[in-house]
């Protein structure tokens, strides 16, 4: 995917990022309903490269995941402090 099809019809692109298959169907749907672009991930590395990447505009953390939760994203460890 590009920075280009990120973008698609002019549309914000939110990527979800949550290890559970019926959470991220679920989110999918409403977001979607609401003219938003959307795809999903569970693994929280892959999505962080993705948003490192320029692929998305958004992130929808699940709190707890496998690898990684959302506390140790990087930029989330300097705000507990």
């Amino acid at each position: 995917m590009t920075a280009e099809t990120k973008k698609e019809n002019g549309k914000k692109k939110i990527l979800e990022v949550d290890d559970g298959p019926d959470v991220c169907t679920l989110l999918k749907k409403v977001l979607t309903e609401n003219g938003l672009k959307t795809d999903s991930h569970a693994d929280p590395i892959l999505a962080l490269e993705n948003f490192k990447a320029g692929l998305c505009d958004l992130l929808l953390l699940d709190i707890k995941m496998p690898k990684m939760d959302v506390l140790h994203f990087p930029g989330n460890e300097e705000d507990r402090q």
